[in-house]
């Protein structure tokens, strides 16, 4: 997800309101705020991961998804 810099929190708030969003999958330095965020929101699907790689190989092991897209949340300074 990466670094957090003058991003509004409302937009990532957004973000789990929508109903089609299964799960969220989060890394980088401003993980744990939006992983905290999400759980204030009630959105439960959320599971937090140091790199993308751990990410990829959790979404091909498990299988769960249809589609799966990448999306930063933040500045990716820390990538």
């Amino acid at each position: 997800m990466g670094v957090e810099i003058d991003n509004p929190k409302d937009n990532i708030n957004e973000l789990f309101k929508f109903k089609n969003i299964k799960h969220v999958y989060i890394f980088g330095e401003s993980k744990n705020i939006i992983y905290e965020d999400a759980k204030k929101l009630s959105f439960e699907n959320v599971s937090l991961f140091n790199n993308l790689d751990e990410i990829v190989n959790d979404i091909f092991l498990t299988k769960k998804f249809d589609a799966v897209l990448f999306s930063p949340a933040c500045a990716s300074f820390d990538m």
